[in-house]
């Protein structure tokens, strides 16, 4: 197939960040292969020492917390290009969406915790526990999108909706890519 209108994408930037959308598509994929490979060499580090494991559960809380000094606001404004009228229907609900997610990240925070702290002693339960845990973690994150989906469609609209779908699953994706990449692989 011929594409002959080049296909619209999701900038998760704003507009005067180094990466935007004014940027070369090579810089960027040059960016994205690095992160990626430093990203593959971390999950493949040794396993961390007890003095390790306790710095980098610090580490962990702080970098959940931090997610809140990026202006994800910022970032939506920008992506969302919202009329004022839209504006005014649509922060409130995003600001009930992050207390949720906030929610969310706190019982995530708990679970790294709780893995980091029992790195060198976990048992086969224990891990299931965890696995577990993941999963309901996974579900539950799932479910609070569908829930602001329908609240933002019902707002504005299922197109205003998915975008902001996607922006914050884009969001979430390079959080979770971080994280992931930090913590050590099961034993």
């Amino acid at each position: 197939m011929i594409r002959t209108k080049p296909r619209a994408s999701l900038t998760v930037l704003p507009s005067n960040h180094p990466l935007s959308a004014g940027d070369s598509m090579p810089k960027r994929n040059l960016t994205l292969t690095l992160t990626l490979a430093l990203a593959g060499a971390a999950l493949f580090a040794a396993p961390p020492s007890a003095d390790a494991i306790q710095a980098q559960i610090a580490s962990e809380i702080q970098m959940l917390r931090a997610e809140n000094k990026i202006d994800r606001r910022a970032i939506l404004a920008d992506s969302m290009d919202l009329t004022a009228a839209e504006a005014a229907a649509f922060w409130p609900i995003y600001d009930e969406y992050e207390l949720a997610s906030t929610q969310l990240d706190d019982v995530r925070l708990g679970l790294v915790k709780v893995y980091l702290e029992s790195y060198d002693t976990l048992t086969p339960e224990a891990a299931q526990a965890l696995a577990k845990g993941i999963f309901q973690y996974q579900m539950d994150r799932i479910k609070l999108s569908k829930k602001y989906f329908k609240r933002v469609s019902q707002a504005l609209s299922p197109k205003r909706a998915a975008r902001f779908v996607q922006i914050d699953l884009a969001l979430r994706s390079i959080k979770d890519l971080v994280i992931q990449a930090s913590l050590p692989l099961f034993k």
